[in-house]
């Protein structure tokens, strides 16, 4: 091939760097996307949850992005198995993210509905329900929670040897991850916040 060829061919995905920059944008507006979501989470729990599904639904689709977007902005710079891997895993753990929230919303709306006027005795068996079901939104979590650790590791661990990152950034993004992991393991079947650790803590050191 002719060097007169080389020169007509199209840029190279890797070398594409208006492609990183483009990704790199995604990945941002996504991340900040994601602490907004989740701040209304904290802040506006209480509102009607048609509001909340509306507020606080993008949270697992944003991370998603922003996971994604990451994970080929770092590929794009040098190719990675682990990096497409991780790619995958925050898509799964958005999947997982998404599918507690609106479990959980939807069942807050049905006991909402059938609590109104009941005796006291039927609205006892109603929380215990309640809680029983709880189990059921609490267990995406744990998936969510699985997937975000494995992929974080491998973010944290291409930081290395990225251009503008390095050893500090892998440092610690592994140390953030890896205190999440032991309060997961340290907490299990129950949430952190459950546990007893500030309700804060899990959901910060995600982000």
């Amino acid at each position: 091939m002719t060097q007169s060829t080389h020169a007509e061919m199209p840029p190279r995905y890797r070398g594409d760097a208006e492609l990183a920059r483009q990704w790199a944008i995604w990945g941002g507006s996504a991340g900040i996307a994601a602490v907004i979501s989740f701040l209304y989470l904290v802040f506006f729990g209480d509102a009607p949850p048609g509001l909340l599904l509306i507020l606080a639904g993008p949270f697992g689709l944003s991370l998603s992005v922003n996971g994604w977007a990451t994970g080929t902005f770092l590929d794009i710079q040098r190719a990675s198995v682990g990096l497409r891997l991780a790619r995958l895993f925050m898509i799964l753990g958005g999947f997982a993210m998404t599918a507690q929230l609106v479990i959980q919303l939807v069942m807050a709306g049905y006991f909402e509905k059938w609590s109104v006027d009941q005796p006291e005795q039927v609205g006892e068996i109603l929380r215990w329900v309640w809680q029983g079901g709880s189990t059921v939104h609490l267990d995406f979590d744990v998936v969510w929670d699985v997937y975000l650790i494995a992929a974080g590791l491998i973010f944290a661990w291409a930081l290395q040897n990225r251009p503008g990152f390095g050893w500090f950034y892998t440092v610690t993004g592994i140390a953030a991850i890896g205190a999440l992991a032991v309060a997961e393991v340290w907490a299990f079947p129950l949430s952190p916040q459950d546990a007893g650790l500030p309700y804060l803590f899990g959901p910060l050191v995600s982000l």
